[in-house]
């Protein structure tokens, strides 16, 4: 598996290519740890997947909140 990961300040972005059985975390399978997919999709500003010579190609953006920017929260 490889897995890169790009912060930014205002998101942050997930790469991750495997090989393996087809994946799209952003759509529901009977392979799915329901719990971990559903937390995923609540926290992801979008999600991309594709299938490609039998590796799977996904890619998660998530937004940044000032919390995790400024190591606080803002009052």
């Amino acid at each position: 598996m490889d897995l890169i990961v790009r912060v930014s300040d205002d998101s942050m972005t997930i790469d991750l290519r495997s090989i393996g059985f087809q994946a799209d975390p952003s759509q529901d399978s009977d392979r799915d740890i329901a719990e971990n997919i559903k937390l995923l999709r609540s926290i992801a500003t979008d999600i991309e997947s594709s299938y490609i010579m039998g590796m799977n190609n996904i890619h998660i953006r998530l937004r940044r909140s000032d919390t995790a920017k400024d190591g606080q929260q803002q009052a």
